[in-house]
C-alpha cells in the first residue's frame, strides 16, 4: 500500500511538470524582417563585462539595428566602456549609486533618461541575438500592445553548464504563462535579461521602492505592472535571442544562481511554489527511493527514465541540454538542492553577497 501511495505522489509531480509546462511561446517560426527598428532606444546597463558584451554588440550591428544603443558603464574597472565606444554605442559614465537603489535599477534609469526615443528595449550585457532577432522581439512587443519579457534561449558550451537544467525549468514553471489554462492566470515572473516596454511604462515601475531595491528587480516590476491594471506578457527567447548565463567557470555559476534564487522561491507565490515543490518531489523521489530499496521493480526502473526524460523534454525549449540528462538527472537535482540550500542561507542568514566585484546586502529582500 505504502508502495502504490508512493508511486501515485510521484506520478501526480510529473503530470503536473506537463501542466507547468504545457505551451511556450517563442520565435522560432517567427519571420518579422520588415519590422521597422528606427524608433527604439537599446539600453544595456554594463559593469566589468569586457568579456561578454562584445558578441552581443557584435550581433547588434549584424543585425543592422538603426536606432539608438545606449551602454550605462556602471563603475566598471576593465575595457566595457572602450568596447562599447568601438561600436558605435553612446556611453553613459553611471553617476554614484544612491541610497536606496540597485545597480542595475540606476543603470537603467539613467539609460531611460537619455533615450531619445519612446520605446525602450532593455538588454542584459550577456545576450546574443539571432540573425533577425530583434525585429522579431520588436514585432512580439507591437503585437501583445504591453510590456513584454524574453528569457533568452541557454547557449551553453562546457559540461558544467548542463547542470544549470532544473533552474532554467523552475523559472519557466514559476511565470504561471504556460499551463493550459495561460490565458486566465496571473503572470509571476517578468524576465530580467531582455524587456521591451514604453518610456511610459518604465516610469510607472522605475521609483518603486521594491523594483530599485531589489535584487530581483524584475519580478518586482511584473508585479507593479499587474497590480496598477498593465498586462505583460513573457517569452523563451529560442529563434531570437541567447546568451551564456555564467561563462565564467563553475564558481560563477554556484554564485551567481545562490544569489537570488531563494528570494525568487519566495516571491512567486504559495500556489506556483506548491505545485514546484510537488514537481520536485517527483524528481528526487525518482531516484532516492529506488537507493532505499532493497529490491527495487521494474515501476521504480520506469519512474526513473520517465523523469530523466520528462526533464530533457522541459529542459531543451530552454536551452541546448544534452540527451544525457535522461539519464544523469540526478546530478542536476542534487546540484539544484545544493545551490538552493546555499541561496536560502544566504537569504535568510547571511544576507549578504558578492557579485560582479560588488557587495550585495540582502536584508530588505
Amino acid at each position: 500500500m505504502v508502495d502504490f501511495i508512493l508511486n501515485a505522489i510521484y506520478i501526480a509531480g510529473l503530470i503536473i511538470g506537463i501542466f507547468l509546462m504545457w505551451k511556450i511561446p517563442s520565435f522560432k517560426q517567427r519571420n518579422d524582417s520588415q519590422v521597422s527598428d528606427e524608433a527604439i532606444s537599446i539600453l544595456i546597463p554594463a559593469r566589468n563585462e569586457e568579456k561578454r558584451i562584445e558578441p552581443l554588440l557584435a550581433s547588434i550591428k549584424a543585425n543592422h539595428f538603426k536606432g539608438e544603443l545606449i551602454v550605462i558603464d556602471d563603475e566598471s574597472t576593465d575595457q566595457t566602456a572602450a568596447i562599447a565606444k568601438r561600436y558605435g554605442a553612446t556611453v553613459i559614465t553611471s553617476k554614484p549609486l544612491p541610497k536606496g537603489w540597485r545597480g542595475k535599477s540606476w543603470a537603467l534609469y539613467q539609460g531611460k533618461e537619455a533615450a531619445q526615443h519612446e520605446t525602450l528595449m532593455l538588454l542584459d550585457a550577456d545576450t546574443v541575438f539571432d540573425t533577425g532577432g530583434i525585429q522579431k522581439i520588436i514585432a512580439a512587443y507591437q503585437a501583445a500592445n504591453a510590456p513584454i519579457s524574453v528569457q533568452p534561449y541557454h547557449a551553453m558550451k562546457q559540461p558544467y553548464e548542463q547542470l544549470s537544467a532544473i533552474f532554467n525549468v523552475v523559472i519557466l514553471m514559476a511565470s504561471n504563462l504556460y499551463t493550459p489554462f495561460q490565458d486566465r492566470l496571473k503572470p509571476r515572473v517578468f524576465y530580467g535579461p531582455v524587456q521591451m516596454m514604453s518610456k511610459s511604462d518604465y516610469a510607472r515601475v522605475e521609483k518603486n521602492k521594491n523594483v530599485n531595491q531589489s535584487v530581483l528587480d524584475d519580478i518586482e516590476m511584473g508585479k507593479v505592472f499587474l497590480e496598477e491594471g498593465r498586462p505583460i506578457k513573457s517569452y523563451v527567447g529560442t529563434g531570437a535571442i541567447s546568451f551564456r548565463m555564467y561563462p565564467g567557470g563553475f564558481k560563477e555559476s554556484v554564485l551567481g544562481w545562490s544569489k537570488s534564487f531563494a528570494t525568487g522561491a519566495i516571491l512567486i507565490g504559495a500556489l506556483n511554489m506548491t505545485l514546484i515543490s510537488l514537481w520536485l518531489t517527483s524528481i528526487y523521489g525518482a531516484f532516492v527511493r529506488p537507493l532505499l530499496m532493497s529490491d527495487p521493480t521494474w515501476v521504480q526502473a520506469l519512474l526513473y527514465l520517465a523523469a530523466g526524460a520528462e526533464l530533457f523534454w522541459m529542459a531543451r525549449r530552454a536551452g541546448n541540454f544534452s540527451v544525457l540528462t535522461i539519464l544523469l538527472f540526478p546530478l542536476h537535482a542534487l546540484y539544484f538542492l545544493w545551490v538552493f540550500i546555499t541561496s536560502l542561507m544566504n537569504t535568510l542568514f547571511k544576507k549578504r553577497v558578492n557579485w560582479r566585484g560588488r557587495d550585495i546586502d540582502l536584508g530588505d529582500e
